[in-house]
Formats: structure tokens, sequence, C-alpha cells
């Protein structure tokens, strides 16, 4: 894992860049107000410590946060990045390949690093989505950054992505094709 760790950090940091820039043009703001606002913040590990236990934690933590991360960006691109344009689209477009990379690249550190461990995952996605949807709001942490965005999405997406990720791992079944676009669907 610590081999990824600054290619991952890399890309996010891109993702940050990226969408900085893009906010800016929609908002108005200027990057520097954007970064005096970003800096402003401060970050809480303490409501997630618990996903933080050690590396078979952290990498699960990171599959789902990936994954979930995917279909968002996904639906951001129906929703707010195609209306603006290809430039805007484009950017939208990496981001879901690089998420799905990310996510790709953690699963199979779970399934090399942890496969006397994976039984696990079914109660710990569980337990991970309670915590999500407990958290009400965002904790600046760039980890489980969708809960303060759940209303955006349906009630169950969250189990869609950890049925998702336990199909992968052959211990659940796949969620039908219309379960999975309707992840993606932005209506009226």
């Amino acid at each position: 894992m610590m081999a990824l760790l600054p290619l991952w950090l890399g890309d996010e940091q891109k993702h940050y860049q990226a969408l900085r820039h893009i906010y800016s043009c929609l908002s108005g703001l200027s990057v520097t107000a954007i970064e005096t606002n970003f800096k402003q913040r401060s970050p809480s590990l303490e409501p997630i410590a618990w996903v933080l236990q050690d590396e078979f934690t952290i990498v699960s933590t990171l599959v789902f946060d990936e994954l979930g991360s995917m279909f968002s960006y996904r639906r951001d691109l129906r929703e707010y990045y195609q209306p603006f344009g290809k430039s805007f689209a484009r950017v939208a477009q990496h981001l879901v390949q690089d998420e799905g990379s990310h996510f790709r690249h953690f699963l199979n550190i779970l399934k090399h690093n942890y496969p006397h461990r994976l039984r696990e995952l079914p109660d710990f996605f569980q337990s991970l989505i309670k915590l999500e949807k407990s958290l009400g709001h965002y904790y600046h942490t760039f980890l489980l950054d969708h809960a303060q965005e759940m209303h955006r999405f349906p009630d169950y997406f969250s189990e869609v992505i950890v049925q998702l990720i336990l199909a992968e791992l052959n211990l659940g079944d796949r969620p039908s094709t219309a379960v999975i676009k309707s992840l993606t669907l932005v209506l009226p």
C-alpha cells in the first residue's frame, strides 16, 4: 500500500486543483479566495477514527470511498459538468477514471494482502454505512466526503456500493444493471 499512496495523493491533489478552478469559474470567487477558505477549514479525524485502526480498515474504507466517489462524479458529470461544455465535462471524466483506478488498486491490495480478512467486510461495511449516515456533515478529511451530499442520491446508494465491492470479491451478488444505473440518474 505504501507504494500506492504517493500516486493516489498526487491524483487527489490534481483533482483539488482542477475542481478549485471549476468552482472559481462557476461561483465567481477567485482561486485565492477559495484557497483562503480551504486553509481555514480544520479536519477532524475523531468521528472516523475507528476506520483508521490498521491497514485493512483503512484500505477497506478507501475501497468504499473511491467507488462511491466514482459514482458521485459520474452523476456530477451529467448534472453539473456537461451543461458547461466539453472542458468541464472532460475534467469530470478524468475524475471518474481516476477514482475507478484508485478503487481497483485498493481492491487489489485487499485481495492480495488480506484474503484471510475478507469475510469481515460485510459487517465492516454495514458499520461504515451507519457511520457515514450519522456524520451529517463533512469533517474535511477527504474521506467519507459523501455524507454532506447523501440527499442527492437514492437512499440505497451506499448499500449498492457495498454490494458492488462484495461482488468483486466473490462475497455476494452483483446488483442489477438498472439499480447500478439508478445511482447516477439526475431527476428533475
